[in-house]
């Protein structure tokens, strides 16, 4: 087996584990939105066909960029819509705790 194999063979197995682990930090980030976005319709008195389209809203908006601004400025407008006094850090104490959840359930 010449070198050059060997060398693309390893290149392949490590962008596949590359892939599988984004793809294990999407599902876990996906299942703590989803958590997330279901405590905060609670909190917002939605039932619950309301807050699941919501939890559903929270997921879509944590897509729009990298990291969590993205779903800490939605929830901080919601709960300011909403008439609800919260925190950024009570947010990402949310996120934190939610992600832990996910995470012990696989």
């Amino acid at each position: 087996m010449s070198t050059v194999y060997l060398s693309d063979a390893k290149e392949k197995i490590e962008e596949q584990r590359y892939a599988n682990q984004e793809k294990h930090s999407f599902e876990i980030n996906v299942k703590r939105d989803h958590k997330v976005g279901l405590w905060a319709a609670e909190m917002f008195g939605y039932g619950e066909e309301q807050a699941k389209r919501y939890a559903q809203d929270v997921i879509v908006a944590d897509l729009e960029e990298s990291g969590d601004e993205d779903i800490i400025r939605k929830l901080i407008t919601d709960f300011e819509i909403h008439g609800i006094s919260m925190t950024r850090h009570e947010i990402e104490k949310q996120l934190l705790l939610a992600e832990e959840e996910v995470k012990s359930q696989q």
